[in-house]
C-alpha cells in the first residue's frame, strides 16, 4: 500500500514522520504530503521542479486532480484546492 500521508503511521512520532517525509521526496521526489483533509505539507518547494521532466501546475496535471475522487489521488495543492472548496 502506497503512504501519501502520514496519518496512518504506526507511531506518529517526529522521528518515523521525519523519515517518511524524507523517503518521499528522496525517492520518488513527491514533494507534497497529506495529514487528513486539512493540512497538506510542502517540502523543499524551491528546488528545480525542471529537472523532473513533468510539470507540477500546469492545465494538464490541474484537470487530473479535478476529474478524479479526492481519494485516488496522491496529495497536491490542487487536490487540496479541489476538496476544500466542494465543502
Amino acid at each position: 500500500m502506497r503512504l501519501y500521508g502520514i496519518v496512518g503511521l504506526d507511531k506518529g512520532d517526529i522521528d518515523e514522520i521525519t523519515e517518511v517525509l524524507r523517503a518521499r521526496l528522496e525517492g520518488s521526489g513527491e514533494m507534497y504530503t497529506s495529514i487528513g483533509d486539512n493540512v497538506l505539507v510542502a517540502l523543499n518547494p524551491y528546488s528545480s521542479l525542471a529537472k523532473s521532466g513533468c510539470p507540477l501546475y500546469d492545465d494538464k496535471v490541474a484537470l487530473h486532480y479535478w476529474r478524479r475522487s479526492p481519494h485516488l489521488t496522491a496529495p497536491h495543492v490542487y487536490k487540496h484546492v479541489r476538496v476544500h472548496n466542494n465543502q
